[in-house]
């Protein structure tokens, strides 16, 4: 089958558990396809408070976790497929409302950005009694950006101040930075994920190179096949057959590992 959207796609995530396809679009808010029933969830019509959204992701038990970046106005929403759940300055450990960066892994969700103070990394798990408890894993004066994490919840940051890399925050507490693929100077890190064996899937936007994707397998950093997309890579994904999936300008393409 073939969607269209009303406006241009930011970010897919697909909930397996309820088979839902979750859209979120560049001016039109969230969609959330369901069968071949498509509705949109945006300021209009729900507490979100932009119509784009470019960062989500899904737990484990099937909820939606939103990042938003609106200063006065962001911070984390969760949408449980009824309702949408708004985590703020006000209600939760928060000390920022801008996100930039979410990612859920097993049973905990992670997410980065900005606060008063600097640039925090939390890590939000589900107790018991059904609450959210809040851990500060990473503060240490960085600019946080990006984040992902692995089957073994250890963190992946993208951090920009005072060089562009990547920190490798192990689920032990111990801290390493990733050295970048330095193959194409003057880029930026834009986009990362990790796959069912713990390779970490990095985008970066380049200056001088027209290579624009990597993979490190836990040593080494590896280029990726020349038919992926060099430009405008907007999501990336993996399935449960850890074949890697990338939505860009010009289309979608698949990496069947």
């Amino acid at each position: 089958m073939s969607i269209k959207t009303e406006s241009e796609v930011k970010s897919l995530v697909y909930d397996r558990r309820f088979r839902k396809l979750y859209i979120g679009t560049k001016s039109s808010g969230l969609g959330v396809l369901k069968g071949n029933t498509l509705t949109y969830f945006s300021p209009d019509n729900s507490i979100l408070p932009r119509y784009v959204i470019a960062r989500m992701d899904v737990d484990s038990e099937g909820n939606l976790w939103i990042a938003s970046a609106k200063n006065g106005e962001g911070g984390l929403y969760r949408f449980d497929g009824n309702e949408f759940i708004h985590f703020s300055t006000d209600n939760s450990l928060l000390t920022f409302d801008l996100i930039y960066g979410i990612c859920c892994r097993n049973t905990s969700v992670y997410i980065s950005g900005k606060g008063i103070d600097g640039h925090t990394v939390f890590r939000i798990d589900k107790t018991e009694k059904g609450e959210y408890s809040w851990e500060e894993i990473l503060s240490d004066g960085e600019y946080y950006h990006e984040i992902a994490a692995d089957k073994n919840d250890n963190v992946y940051v993208i951090f920009r101040v005072p060089a562009e890399g990547i920190i490798k925050l192990s689920a032990d507490g111990t801290k390493n930075i990733i050295t970048p693929d330095r193959k194409g100077d003057g880029f930026v890190y834009t986009k990362l994920i990790t796959d069912k064996r713990g390779y970490l899937w990095a985008n970066k936007i380049s200056l001088v190179s027209s290579e624009h994707f990597s993979v490190y397998d836990g040593k080494n950093w590896h280029p990726a096949p020349t038919a992926f997309p060099e430009n405008g890579l907007e999501s990336i994904d993996v399935d449960e057959n850890n074949n890697i999936w990338l939505a860009s300008y010009s289309g979608i393409y698949i990496l069947n590992q």
